[in-house]
């Protein structure tokens, strides 16, 4: 294998998906995806999140009709190429950009779970607190070698 360029991420839609239809009749998909990490800060004993916003371009023309179904807030796994491209904005200013193009066969973007059962109001489950001091007595003797 020469190189490999490949982007997954599992979030939630910020928005529904918005198609763009061109002259020659070809369609994308736009679509921004939030992902999060959470923890606790040592210093305050307060949970923290930080969010990351991931745009994304569907050039996949067998899962667009699939796609455009799916509603902000939805949980989504995506695959595709990770691309930078540059662009003139409408104020004539030049701007760059990057986002997660998912081509056809070897890109993929689908819900996750069943959105029917699914709270798409999502809360961050904070983990129960837990100690994490072991003794040598919580050890198992029985090592098998």
């Amino acid at each position: 294998m020469k190189s490999l360029n490949k982007t997954i991420i599992i979030g939630r839609l910020g928005k529904d998906p918005e198609t763009k239809v061109f002259t020659d009749g070809g369609k994308i998909v736009n679509a921004t995806i939030a992902t999060s990490i959470t923890w606790k800060d040592k210093k305050t004993d307060e949970w923290q999140e930080k969010v990351q916003w991931h745009s994304v371009c569907i050039k996949n023309t067998y899962i667009i009709d699939k796609v455009m179904t799916l509603k902000k807030g939805e949980m989504v796994y995506c695959e595709g190429d990770l691309e930078y491209r540059k662009y003139t904005g409408s104020d004539g200013v030049e701007k760059n950009i990057t986002e997660i193009v998912v081509y056809p066969i070897r890109g993929m973007f689908d819900r996750i779970g069943d959105a029917a059962k699914e709270n798409v109001e999502h809360t961050v489950e904070k983990p129960k607190e837990k100690s994490t001091k072991v003794t040598y007595a919580d050890l198992d003797d029985d090592v098998p070698f």
